[in-house]
């Protein structure tokens, strides 16, 4: 039944592609176009080309991935759509991982598109930073208090040692200042973290891609 449903819906998809719901034949078809978040946790190296060959046979599109090893465990993350929940389950739960986890994404407009689109109004406040100062004990939130109390939220950080020094490396979101926090002098703004002996290795404006028409 579900190959006579999708054999129609790619025959009248030729005639009339604009006036049908693409939401319709993926759910004809057993599809999904939620998306889906999933996450994978195993002692043994996976090689991220072997999750993909996995997820491309059930037709998961991989809009995102992440992958990370830390304490003798290696985590894997994919956002992904067109596949089902069930079927991205059981394709990992099929690979050596000790933990596998498949959920509805949440707010996922602006990774499906791209935060750093050319139109995205939110692009003019997005930083690409690069931090390292000394390690001693609590550096992680002396940073992160330092950039929180104005106004300045990270996302997407990598945060590792690096001989005698931490590093840290993310995306930073500038305060827009339409809510309570004013708009940074970004100059005085880095000169304050020098100040408390954290180098600035990089803080630069993000060229944001072009959207696809």
């Amino acid at each position: 039944m579900q190959n006579y449903v999708r054999r129609a819906a790619t025959s009248l998809g030729r005639s009339f592609n604009n006036n049908f719901p693409r939401a319709y034949v993926a759910a004809a078809s057993g599809e999904s176009s939620v998306p889906l978040i999933s996450t994978a946790v195993g002692s043994r190296t996976t090689s991220l080309a072997e999750c993909f060959q996995r997820l491309s046979q059930i037709n998961a599109e991989i809009k995102e991935s992440r992958q990370l090893r830390l304490g003798g465990k290696e985590v894997k993350m994919f956002l992904t759509v067109g596949a089902t929940e069930a079927d991205l389950k059981k394709a990992l739960d099929s690979m050596e991982f000790s933990y596998v986890e498949v959920e509805k994404a949440r707010d996922t407009m602006q990774d499906i598109k791209g935060p750093y689109c050319e139109t995205s109004p939110l692009l003019p406040f997005f930083r690409r930073i690069q931090l390292r100062a000394p390690y001693t004990k609590a550096i992680e939130m002396k940073i992160t208090d330092l950039m929180c109390k104005q106004g300045v939220t990270i996302s997407h950080l990598d945060q590792y040692r690096s001989g005698k020094d931490i590093i840290m490396e993310g995306i930073a979101h500038m305060p827009t200042g339409v809510a309570e926090f004013p708009k940074l002098d970004e100059a005085i703004f880095v000169q304050n973290l020098e100040k408390e002996g954290i180098m600035v290795k990089e803080f630069s404006k993000i060229v944001g891609n072009p959207v696809n028409k």
